[in-house]
């Protein structure tokens, strides 16, 4: 069942990719997107691990930074996982991840978030093969969180609810509404058109909102 289930969601991932778009990779631009080395996620508080800007540099990810801003503010899924450390131990870390249109490829970015002193620290950012990191869910459970436009289609594809723990509705409209998006107030019927609603809103809000931050940047304003 698992198996069915991953086959799904790595084919939904696919469908729901958007295209990859880059900043002027400065450190003026990382601290804008990422304040005081923080930042805010559908389901916790993120520290930005020590000289992440300069791994960008160092291992070639210029063109990801503004692509982990996005994934992890609006992640397509959060995955649980114990990772090893190089003390040999295992710490529990989260694997945010969103698809995106790299080289003419569905990819996806991968965030990998460790707690460390009790905080959640995000100490990697790269691309994955989509594939891939659907392959680390062995068990219901260790989806954490799933966007509505993910959620939905998964949903229609297997014609199963998904639990409603992999969502939290306040924090991800909350990041849907961005302010250039203009969201219509009308009450809806059912709980199915309020679902698609939120899909039709989020898909939209994405890309406006990943536009609208590489915009800002580019100009030099907050």
């Amino acid at each position: 069942m698992q198996e069915i289930f991953n086959e799904t969601l790595k084919s939904v991932l696919k469908e729901v990719a958007v295209p990859l778009q880059e900043v002027d990779f400065t450190r003026e631009n990382y601290n804008k997107l990422f304040p005081r080395n923080r930042i805010q996620t559908p389901i916790e508080s993120v520290k930005m691990g020590e000289n992440q800007f300069e791994k960008m540099d160092a291992k070639e990810r210029r063109k990801l930074m503004l692509a982990a801003h996005v994934t992890l503010t609006s992640p397509d899924i959060v995955v649980s996982e114990m990772r090893e450390t190089v003390f040999g131990d295992e710490r529990p870390a989260h694997l945010y991840a969103k698809s995106f249109v790299i080289g003419e490829k569905e990819k996806a970015v991968q965030s990998v978030v460790v707690a460390i002193d009790g905080e959640n620290v995000s100490i990697s950012s790269h691309e994955r093969d989509i594939n891939n990191i659907v392959n680390k869910i062995k068990e219901p459970d260790q989806l954490l969180y799933a966007a509505a436009k993910v959620r939905l289609l998964v949903e229609q594809h297997t014609g199963e609810k998904l639990p409603q723990s992999v969502v939290n509705h306040i924090r991800e409209v909350e990041y849907v509404a961005s302010p250039n998006v203009n969201i219509s107030q009308t009450p809806q019927k059912s709980n199915d058109n309020k679902e698609k609603l939120l899909s039709d809103l989020e898909t939209k809000a994405s890309l406006e909102l990943f536009s609208r931050l590489a915009a800002v940047l580019d100009e030099g304003t907050v």
